[in-house]
């Protein structure tokens, strides 16, 4: 699918996004009303960076390139808090 609109309200990121009606896209949306796929990552291209004196690297400004949705995340918050669904007919 493709996310179309995304907030960040505190630490958190509120998103919607237009799932494709194919067998994945159904599939996916129901694994995530069931709570089986109840995690997110975000893949970003980074824009402002340093490396904190462990090496690791520290992302200040970096442009979105896609929303993840997955069994397991990186982050434990990064959690998918509500699925709601509404169906659009064309």
């Amino acid at each position: 699918g493709v996310v179309f609109s995304r907030t960040e309200v505190d630490n958190y990121v509120m998103f919607e996004a237009k799932i494709s009606e194919t067998l994945l896209g159904n599939e996916s949306l129901q694994l995530a009303m069931d709570g089986v796929l109840d995690s997110l990552s975000v893949g970003v291209t980074p824009e402002e960076f340093s490396f904190n004196e462990a090496g690791t690297m520290v992302v200040t400004k970096a442009s979105w390139q896609e929303l993840s949705l997955l069994p397991y995340g990186a982050f434990e918050a990064a959690k998918v808090e509500r699925v709601a669904v509404q169906i659009l007919h064309n």
